[in-house]
């Protein structure tokens, strides 16, 4: 089955799921389970693209799905913690870990794919824009997450989830950082934006661990 079907079915069972979701309680909560599946499978999808990537020309396309699915981890991760108190910090902390862990996952999987692809040519122009964008957006929503962190750090001192929290959070700085040098010869029209966007999340991650 192609990319493209997958994805179509994918879709289908969502908007069953959606609309049966509110016929009782019992329902709500395998709807919920069922819509993060359906992210999941939609980041697969895009992974799934990358793989296919490493035997033909990479292109703009197939690398702006996989970095809005890492967009839609940290996203997630931001809202699992926004709702951080002391009266939940060891129901919601586990979640958010586990959730930051797939984002380093995801960089990860995007790293190898796409040195694993033909980069030797860079992007047509509106591609390399469209790579831009993307990166750009996912710069913004890390930063968001990675200031919520520091405003809920208070809530995390004292308790056993900082270390990992602060490992998984370097994991994921050091893959951006080859993300980055992997795509940035292919967007030459606007590498320095994505150089200066880059730059920018450096600064945040140092205020991150720095209040951790």
């Amino acid at each position: 089955m192609s990319t493209s079907s997958l994805l179509y079915v994918q879709q289908q069972l969502y908007i069953v799921g959606l609309s049966h979701a509110t016929k009782s309680p019992g329902a709500r909560i395998v709807f919920k389970t069922a819509t993060m599946q359906f992210k999941l499978l939609t980041i697969a999808t895009a992974f799934a693209g990358l793989v296919a990537a490493q035997k033909s020309e990479l292109t703009p396309q197939t690398v702006v799905k996989s970095i809005e699915a890492v967009t839609d981890l940290s996203q997630d991760a931001n809202n699992i913690l926004t709702d951080l108190s002391f009266n939940n910090v060891f129901s919601l902390i586990p979640k958010a870990l586990s959730n930051i862990r797939e984002i380093a996952g995801a960089v990860r999987t995007d790293i190898t794919m796409i040195a694993e692809a033909d980069t030797s040519k860079p992007f047509p122009a509106d591609g390399q824009n469209q790579v831009c964008e993307v990166f750009r957006d996912f710069v913004r929503v890390h930063q968001a997450l990675l200031n919520t962190i520091i405003g809920k750090s208070s809530f995390l001192s004292g308790t056993p989830f900082t270390a990992p929290i602060t490992g998984v959070l370097r994991t994921i700085e050091g893959g951006v950082d080859k993300l980055a040098f992997g795509i940035i010869d292919l967007v030459p029209t606007c590498k320095k934006g994505l150089a200066s966007d880059k730059k920018d999340l450096d600064a945040s991650f140092k205020k991150t661990f720095e209040a951790l």
